[in-house]
C-alpha cells in the first residue's frame, strides 16, 4: 500500500520512509517542521505488518496535520511559544527591592515570556556602577538621578525617547518633573515619586524625656534650638546626620541654602559663574549653616557618621531626631515617628525643598526584544495597581494617578506637597556638572560639622576648585 501526501511543490521532493520504528515518525515530524513552507513531502509506507503500518501512517498524518495548522500562512518562528526574554533592572535604592519584587511577580505572571532580574546597588556606589554597566550593555531598565547624572545618561544615548507613550498618561507630571525628564523637547523617562528633605523624630523619645513635640510641619530655628537644648540637658544628642558623606550633608545644607536664597536658585548661578561662593549672597548661606552647626542641634560625632550610621542611631533610640528624607519612612514602619522641615537661621518665609525622585529609563541600545519587554515593564509600573504597591511598600508618595494615601505619615507629606508653602528644586536637579555638584556638597559638609571651622578659608578653597572647572 502506498500513500502520497502533497504539501507544496516549490522544492525537490522530500521522502519520508516509515517502517516499524516510531523514532522515524519523530524524525519525519522534525523534517516537516523545518521544510513544510517550501517542500513537497511524500509519505511512503512499505512492507511488514499492514495493521502496524496503517497505525503508523495514521499517526504520521496526524502529526503532519498539526504541523500544517501551526505553520499555515506564517513564518517558521510561529511554531514555537513566544520567546523568553530576561531583562535586567538596576536601582540605586536597595531598600525598594523587596517592594519591586512584589510588583515584578504580578508582571511576570501576566507576561510569562518576560523575566525581570532586579538588582539594588547602594546609592554611594550606584553612579560609578551604572556607567560601567550601561557601557557593557547588560542593563535594560534603570534609574538615574535628575540633573547631571541624567544628562550624562542621555548624552551617552542610554535613555530612550518615550514621548507620547501611553504610560505617561498614568502619572502626575508637574512643571518641576517635566523640567528634569525633558531633553531637547523629548521625554527620556518618568518620575515615580517626589523626595523631600526633612527631619524625622521619635515621638516616644520626646514623650519619655518630657520634650514637647514640634508644633508645626515647619519648625523655626528658635523652636528647634529649644528642643535641642532640652535633649542636651538630659544627655541625649539631639539630631543624627551622616556628615561623613558629602551627599548626606545636603539634606540639611541644601534645605538651608534654599531657604536663605529663595526665590533664586543660587546653585545654577554658581555653576554658570554668575555667583561665587565667596560672594556676599552665598556668604549669607554659609553663615546660616555655621550658626546651625554651632547651636548644639547636631550630634557632636556627626562628622564621623555615615548616612546609614545616622539611620541606625535613630532606629536604636540613641538620638530623638535624624536628618533624612521621606524615602526613609520605610525603615521606620515599626516606630512611632513624625516629621518636619527645619527653617534656617534668619529665615522668615518657610520654604521646603522637594525633588523629583529617580527617573526610570529604558535603554534603547538593548536588543529589541529586551527593549520592548523593558518598556512593557515600565508601563506596568505606572499602573494604579503597581503604584499602590510601590507607595504602601516604600512609604513614598507616588506620582501615579488614583493611588490612595491612608498612612498618617505619608499623608502629612502629601499635604505638604499640596500646600501653599513654596518649594524649589534641589542641588542634584539643578546643577548639570557633577564635579561642581560634588564640591557644593562638600561645602555643606565642612560648614555643618560641629566644632571649629574657618568659613572664609573653606569658601575660598572650594571657589578656586570651581573656577578651575569653569576655566576661569
Amino acid at each position: 500500500m502506498n500513500i502520497k501526501v502533497l504539501i507544496r511543490d516549490h522544492l525537490p521532493l522530500k521522502f519520508v520512509d516509515i517502517n516499524r520504528s516510531s523514532n522515524k515518525i519523530i524524525v519525519a515530524y522534525l523534517s516537516i517542521v523545518n521544510n513544510l513552507k517550501n517542500s513537497t513531502i511524500y509519505l511512503h509506507l512499505t512492507g511488514g505488518n499492514m495493521r502496524k503500518l496503517f497505525l503508523f501512517g495514521a499517526l504520521f498524518l496526524c502529526v503532519l496535520l498539526s504541523a500544517t495548522i501551526l505553520l499555515a500562512g506564517g513564518k517558521r518562528e510561529e511554531i514555537t511559544a513566544e520567546k523568553q526574554v530576561t531583562i535586567n533592572y538596576i536601582t540605586s535604592e536597595p531598600q525598594e527591592v523587596e517592594t519591586f519584587e512584589r510588583i515584578i511577580a504580578i508582571f511576570e505572571e501576566r507576561n510569562p515570556n518576560i523575566n525581570v532580574e532586579i538588582e539594588g546597588i547602594p546609592f554611594g556606589e550606584y553612579y560609578t556602577v551604572i556607567k560601567t554597566r550601561l557601557a557593557g550593555g547588560d542593563v535594560d531598565v534603570f534609574v538615574a538621578g535628575p540633573g547631571g547624572v541624567m544628562t550624562d545618561v542621555v548624552e551617552g544615548g542610554y535613555a530612550a525617547d518615550i514621548t507620547g507613550q501611553p504610560l505617561l498618561n498614568n502619572l502626575y507630571i508637574d512643571d518641576m518633573i517635566r523640567q528634569v525628564i525633558t531633553f531637547d523637547g523629548k521625554i527620556r523617562g518618568f518620575v515615580l515619586n517626589k523626595y523631600i528633605y526633612i527631619v524625622v523624630y521619635n515621638r516616644d523619645l520626646f514623650d519619655r524625656y518630657g520634650v514637647e513635640e514640634p508644633k508645626s510641619v515647619m519648625v523655626s530655628f528658635e523652636e528647634l534650638k529649644e528642643i535641642a537644648e532640652a535633649f542636651n540637658r538630659k544627655g541625649l544628642p539631639p539630631m543624627a546626620c551622616g556628615l561623613s558623606e558629602a551627599w548626606a550633608s545636603g539634606m540639611l545644607g541644601q534645605t538651608i541654602t534654599t531657604q536663605v536664597t529663595y526665590p533664586d536658585n543660587i546653585w545654577i548661578q554658581i555653576e554658570t559663574g554668575a555667583e561665587k561662593l565667596t560672594g556676599s549672597r552665598y556668604r549669607r548661606v554659609a553663615k546660616a549653616m555655621v550658626d546651625f552647626s554651632d547651636a548644639g542641634i547636631l550630634d557632636p560625632n556627626a562628622a564621623g557618621t555615615t548616612y546609614d550610621g545616622s539611620i541606625s542611631l535613630f532606629q536604636q533610640g540613641k538620638v530623638p531626631m535624624v536628618a533624612a528624607g521621606n524615602w526613609t519612612f520605610v525603615s521606620f514602619q515599626q516606630m512611632n515617628v513624625g516629621s518636619f522641615v527645619p527653617i534656617a537661621p534668619g529665615v522668615k518665609t518657610p520654604v521646603y525643598q522637594s525633588m523629583p525622585g529617580n527617573i526610570f529609563c529604558v535603554n534603547p541600545k538593548s536588543p529589541k526584544p529586551n527593549f520592548d519587554a523593558g518598556l512593557k515593564f515600565l508601563e506596568f509600573i505606572t499602573t494604579k495597581e503597581a503604584g499602590q504597591i510601590f507607595q504602601d511598600g516604600t512609604f513614598q508618595n507616588t506620582t501615579v494617578k488614583g493611588v490612595q494615601v491612608d498612612n498618617p505619615l505619608l499623608k502629612s507629606v502629601d499635604d505638604l506637597l499640596r500646600s501653599d508653602y513654596p518649594t524649589t528644586l534641589g542641588l542634584a536637579s539643578s546643577v548639570q556638572n557633577l564635579e561642581i555638584a560634588g564640591i557644593l556638597d562638600e561645602v555643606d559638609t565642612l560648614l555643618l560639622r560641629p566644632g571649629e571651622k574657618d568659613m572664609n578659608a573653606i569658601l575660598a578653597e572650594k571657589q578656586e576648585m570651581i573656577d578651575d572647572i569653569l576655566g576661569k
